[in-house]
């Protein structure tokens, strides 16, 4: 009997995706080089070429544009494996889509600790600036009932 070998794929290189940049980020993220989203994009892309990311604009204020990002491992997968939310001034709905498949990707599982991901952190350092702004935008209890 033959063995056959599976090819492996080589890892994904990240290189051109880590930024360089000046400072620490509230005096705690060492932001001198990090992993962006459109790295995690490429990452996933190559990883899963049968997945998909799906995103959508989840809500919409006067003020801001709150877009959610779902991640799928296959096409036809029904239930996302990953979610993200990203917020943005109700202009900026790239930023907001961007940020959203960068937090998505990151619950997904790609991402480096040793690359820090700014869109992820906020005034509070813990990522959660999206659904504070809903929660502020809409009130808790609406939050919770929708």
């Amino acid at each position: 009997m033959k063995n056959h070998s599976i090819p492996q794929k080589s890892a994904f290189n990240r290189e051109p995706y880590i930024s360089e940049c000046e400072g620490v980020f509230g005096g705690e993220f060492d932001v001198s080089r990090y992993y962006s989203a459109e790295g995690r994009l490429a990452e996933f892309n190559y990883l899963h070429p049968d997945g998909r990311i799906a995103t959508s604009v989840h809500a919409l204020t006067n003020k801001y544009v709150f877009v959610l990002c779902e991640v799928f491992v296959l096409r036809t997968d029904t239930r996302p494996t990953a979610q993200g939310l990203g917020v943005a001034l109700r202009q900026d709905l790239e930023e907001a889509r961007e940020q959203a498949i960068g937090r998505a990707l990151i619950d997904f599982g790609i991402a480096a600790e040793e690359f820090p991901f700014l869109s992820c952190v906020d005034e509070a350092g813990d990522g959660q600036l999206a659904e504070r702004l809903l929660a502020s935008e809409f009130g808790a209890e609406d939050e919770a009932a929708g």
